[in-house]
């Protein structure tokens, strides 16, 4: 945790925020399809549109640093994903419709030696993995060697990279598998399928165990929470299912917090988790009791939020929406006592003080009944701080800490420059250049 700084004095009373910590926004050699941490160092690994797959090494204060490019995919690659029990192996699948299994000491080792030859660190690779008329969607490891893949048409393969052919095939999901997880005992696959399904498999029987009913809204991503009592889902429409365990046919409750969908979910813990919206906000929600805790971080430019993806220490969080930057965000304070997390969330109360001060007592008894706590709609903003633009400021900057007034207006002046020199770029790209980037997915 890094050293507290004085900042500011707000309200005759002295606010301390944290030093900038997390690593600075850096960006890759195309757009960022996909993004995931390894899971016992500082690196991490980025899909590109152009097929690249890229790793990059992390630190605090600086721009991350870009160790070693791979190039064995020939179109977009859509996942990455390092198995959670190995820090060597990274599965990737590409709109090529082939999936690799790369040697990840040995594609370092590669670069270091300036050997370019991406072959030398691949260890598995299946050409047509789902037929020749069909990508994969989405990739889950389980455990070294054996991985999980789902595709555009609803089917599951298991796969155990010491052999050729696939374990155990499923295909009862009538639309793309949308993301996908596994119990902690390894003996059940949750499958949230863009056909409003939640399918759920039996690994030790290899069948399907259950299927849902439709939830008439597309499953785009899941987590497994409440030591496996709830699977959570996210929705296109913006709403969180909740699924009690062994009654899968419909759900036990609902949040509908988010204005858009949910592309996202990252477990913090049995109770908690983070959402990335298309709306360009990170949420922190609990689950039962379903609320929302607070905002980590906010994309400019109205950007959505395509992947969120949490460090192998947990202090950290990485975020990707259309463009080629990775953008960080520190957690840490997450990982407080629940008194302390209160404390460090407590945005009203630096407000209040704000306004107390700008506006005397009328500005004191106006904002006394939101200093207790944050008060948000459903959507996450809270109705009482809306600034000129119609959109609520932040919780949190992106190092989790309240934003006084002061960083607020510095804030927002810095996303105005943005946007109006984003804007005049905007005027000069048509519908064509923006379905281009689509139709590579």
């Amino acid at each position: 945790m890094a050293s507290l700084v004085t900042d500011d004095t707000v309200g005759g009373m002295e606010v301390e925020f944290e030093e900038d910590i997390v690593p600075h926004d850096t960006p890759c050699t195309a757009d960022v399809i996909d993004i995931d941490f390894s899971p016992k160092t500082n690196i991490y690994a980025a899909g590109l549109i152009n097929g690249t797959v890229e790793f990059y090494q992390y630190s605090s204060f600086m721009q991350a640093t870009c160790v070693t490019t791979l190039q064995h995919h020939t179109q977009s690659c859509r996942n990455v994903r390092f198995c959670s029990n190995s820090n060597n192996i990274l599965y990737t699948t590409s709109l090529d419709k082939t999936i690799s299994a790369i040697d990840v000491n040995k594609a370092t080792q590669n670069s270091n030696n300036n050997n370019n030859n991406s072959n030398d660190s691949i260890v598995w690779s299946k050409s047509d993995a789902h037929g020749s008329n069909t990508a994969v969607n989405v990739m889950l490891p389980i455990e070294p060697n054996v991985f999980a893949s789902g595709d555009d048409e609803g089917n599951i393969k298991i796969w155990d990279i010491r052999q050729s052919n696939p374990i155990v095939e499923f295909g009862d999901q009538e639309d793309y598998v949308g993301d996908m997880a596994v119990s902690k005992d390894l003996s059940r696959l949750y499958s949230a399928g863009g056909d409003g399904t939640l399918a759920v498999y039996n690994l030790k029987q290899r069948k399907l165990k259950k299927k849902s009913e439709c939830m008439e809204d597309e499953l785009l991503s899941i987590e497994i929470m409440k030591n496996g009592k709830k699977i959570v889902t996210g929705t296109q429409g913006g709403v969180l299912n909740i699924f009690n365990q062994n009654e899968y046919e419909d759900i036990s409750d609902r949040f509908p917090g988010h204005p858009e969908s949910v592309q996202s979910i990252v477990k913090i813990d049995e109770d908690t988790l983070l959402t990335g919206s298309s709306d360009g906000l990170i949420r922190i929600i609990n689950i039962l009791p379903n609320k929302l805790i607070g905002i980590v971080g906010e994309h400019d430019e109205e950007f959505p939020v395509e992947r969120i993806c949490r460090s192998y220490d947990n202090n950290l969080i990485a975020s990707i929406s259309h463009d080629n930057v990775v953008k960080f965000w520190d957690i840490s304070y997450l990982q407080e006592d629940e008194e302390d997390l209160s404390s460090a969330m407590a945005l009203d109360n630096v407000d209040s003080l704000a306004q107390q001060e700008e506006l005397g007592e009328q500005g004191s008894s106006s904002s006394s009944s939101s200093s207790t706590g944050m008060m948000m709609d459903g959507s996450g903003v809270n109705p009482m701080k809306l600034s000129n633009t119609g959109y609520s400021y932040k919780a949190f900057d992106r190092n989790g800490i309240p934003m006084t007034k002061k960083n607020k207006n510095e804030n927002d002046n810095k996303k105005n420059d943005k946007k109006m020199s984003s804007d005049n770029k905007k005027r000069k790209n048509n519908d064509e250049e923006e379905d281009d980037f689509f139709s590579d997915l």
